[in-house]
């Protein structure tokens, strides 16, 4: 058995971008995830052929208690989450762009991650005031 180490580099990253036009600001909120295994081979890294694919990763959330996937056609990031290579870092990052308290990573069949936070949402503002990962080292055949 492989053991894989779950190596979680996060910034938690507020990015703001106003829109001109009618004075409003539109906030996404996201986390960045690098995942690694116990030899520091870069899990999210396309070439990598035991690492998680974007095809595989799903974001779900508790809508009304029901374990519901995040889909927004609407949206650039339809599944509310992007993979993207940091050129200065030579890593993979995971972004996941947060809506509710509690977010359900799964990275494939086999592995599910949940995020928790604590978001402040009043006056039409949203702040995230706290994000709980899990780390820890799990087994994969």
């Amino acid at each position: 058995m492989k053991t894989l180490l779950f190596i979680c580099i996060a910034f938690m990253l507020v990015f703001i971008n106003g829109c001109k036009k009618d004075g409003t600001v539109y906030v996404a909120q996201y986390l960045d995830i690098a995942y690694n295994d116990n030899l520091g081979n870069d899990l999210l890294d396309p070439s990598n052929s035991n690492g998680f694919s974007s095809e595989n990763i799903q974001l779900y959330t508790l809508v009304n208690n029901v374990k519901t996937e995040v889909y927004h056609p609407n949206l650039t990031y339809a599944h509310s989450f992007m993979i993207y290579k940091n050129d200065s870092l030579k890593l993979y990052f995971l972004r996941v762009f947060l809506e509710d308290n509690t977010t359900f990573l799964q990275l494939n069949q086999n592995i599910t991650d949940t995020i928790t936070c604590t978001i402040d949402k009043s006056n039409g503002n949203s702040i995230i005031r706290k994000v709980c990962l899990p780390l820890y080292h799990f087994e994969s055949g």
